[in-house]
């Protein structure tokens, strides 16, 4: 879903700079107006962002949770992101509801995420996954080990 807002965004994005290029199609209105619609046109690309990091922390929590519930990683780490991705979406909701609630809460918003993000890009960079137990048992099955599964 964020994907597919994202994508909608960027061409909306596009009528903006329609709006603003003076070209032909545009020049039967008057300046004020054009700046006016362009005005529109950012503040629901703006409105779009939010509803796409909406969807950016749901889908973030769900991966952070099976992380966590894979033990691949240290727990600590995917209960940060669980924690993290669950901030970000409850923030972008209410930026939603009151739009002024971006001007006191947005860089705390997107600080945790940060840190879950690079800190997991750095953990599986050196250390990598952990193994599974899994690996284990189908090395004993494929060994023919007695009393495996």
């Amino acid at each position: 879903m964020e994907a597919a807002i994202c994508v909608v965004m960027t061409l909306s994005s596009f009528d903006v700079l329609r709006v603003l290029s003076g070209a032909e199609s545009v020049k039967v209105f008057e300046a004020d107006r054009l700046q006016a619609m362009a005005t529109i046109y950012l503040g629901a690309h703006g409105d779009g962002y939010n509803v796409a990091e909406m969807f950016l922390g749901l889908g973030s929590t769900v991966f952070a949770y099976l992380w966590f519930k894979s033990r691949f990683i240290p727990r600590a780490l995917a209960a940060w992101g669980v924690f993290s991705s669950l901030l970000l979406a409850t923030c972008t909701v209410a930026f939603i509801i009151f739009p002024r609630f971006d001007d006191l809460a947005d860089p705390a918003c997107y600080i945790p995420i940060a840190i879950f993000e690079l800190t997991m890009g750095f953990w599986l960079l050196i250390r990598g996954l952990r193994p599974s137990g899994m690996a284990n048992a189908d090395e004993k099955w494929d060994r023919g080990q007695p009393g495996t599964a």
